[in-house]
This record gives C-alpha cells, structure tokens and sequence, in this order.
C-alpha cells in the first residue's frame, strides 16, 4: 500500500520527512484559497530536486489545462491531482501530456458510480476525501462503510482526516483496489508543515500491518 503525504510547503520540513521516511508520493497543493499554498514558499528546484522515486504531486482544483501544463513543467511533477470539477475531456487531455492522473471525488453519504463511470478511462486513480467546507484538508472521516457501494476496478486513494493511530484500521480494509492511503491535516504542527516522527511511525506500522493483514 501506497502513502500519500500531501500538503508540503517547506524545504527543510520536506527534508526532515525524507531523512527518516519514504513516503512514495509528496504532494504540493497549487490552489491559492488553500492554506497550504505552496508556489510562494518552495522554490520550483526543490521539488525538481527530489528523489526519482518520489511521485512528486500537483494539486489543483478547477485550472485550465494549460495552466496546469505550464505549472508542472516548472515544478517537474509527473502526477496531477484534480481535486475540483474538472471535466473528463480535461482529465483525459492532461492524461496525454504524460501525467499520471488522480481524479479527487468528496464523498458525502453515497457514491454516484455512474458519474465515476465517466472518469475511469481518463484518470488512473480516483481520490476519495470528505465532503466539507474546504476543497480538502477538511480534518474529518467520512463514512467508510460506503466504499461498500463503490463498484468500478478503478484502483483509488482513500484520504480526509486520517491520523497517525489510524494505520491499523485503514490497513484493515480488505478492498484489493484501495490502493495507497493519503494524510495530510493530522499529521502537521501547523498547516503546510508535517510532523516527520508521526509519518515515520504512520508508515512504519502500515506497512506492517497491511502486511500481517494479507
């Protein structure tokens, strides 16, 4: 299982992370109503300069494709994820640039299957977060008993509110298509800045309990 740490706005934090941690995605959230804006505080090289191995991750929500475009050749990010209501000929025109593609869907008390149905050729993974106030990072679970009703192959992200003494309960979920697990609120001192013993600890006991799980 995957780990997702998104929400990073500073250098020396994201070094701190890397020192002690590999998460395999880092996301930076380019949406300027987000606290966790990141373009006025990380400089393009400092994501360009990480790791291969790392899946460096754009988020944006309702950019035009070009823009979008034009941002990730700058920050050199090959995934983008699409957290507003972004159109599958949007998602499916980014897609054929080259970036990997996560479609983000808020989930409030049912999933709509046949309007993921129209993402599922254009993306290569859908997000699942919680409905709220805030395009993300709203700091709250929804009800995952509903990935019950999700019907598609489509391997996805699950997100919103997860902490650290979650590991074991999201390792539990016996869904062969969840395929990584997304943190970002619960595991900060501030937002944009992570607590890296707590990712450390979070992803050290996933991995084992996943593992003991399968």
């Amino acid at each position: 299982m995957k780990l997702k740490v998104c929400g990073l706005t500073n250098a020396q934090n994201i070094r701190e992370i890397l020192k002690i941690s590999t998460p395999d995605y880092l996301g930076f959230i380019f949406y300027e109503h987000s606290s966790r804006f990141m373009p006025d505080r990380l400089k393009p090289e400092d994501v360009q300069s990480l790791p291969g191995d790392i899946q460096k991750t754009g988020v944006f929500v309702n950019s035009t494709v070009s823009h979008i475009n034009k941002v990730a050749k700058a920050y050199g990010l090959n995934v983008l994820q699409l957290h507003g209501e972004e159109s599958p000929a949007e998602c499916e025109r980014l897609q054929s640039l080259g970036f990997t593609i996560i479609k983000a869907f808020r989930i409030e008390n049912s999933f709509d299957n046949n309007q993921l149905k129209k993402y599922s050729d254009v993306c290569d993974y859908f997000l699942f977060d919680t409905a709220g106030r805030y395009k993300g990072g709203n700091g709250k679970k929804f009800n995952w008993d509903i990935l019950s009703s999700y019907s598609l192959d489509k391997p996805y992200f699950l997100s919103g509110g997860i902490k650290p003494e979650d590991a074991s309960l999201v390792a539990g979920i016996s869904d062969i298509r969840l395929f990584g697990i997304d943190v970002n609120s619960g595991f900060e001192s501030e937002p944009g800045i992570k607590v890296a013993a707590k990712i450390q600890e979070f992803n050290t006991n996933l991995k084992k309990y996943y593992h003991a799980n399968t």
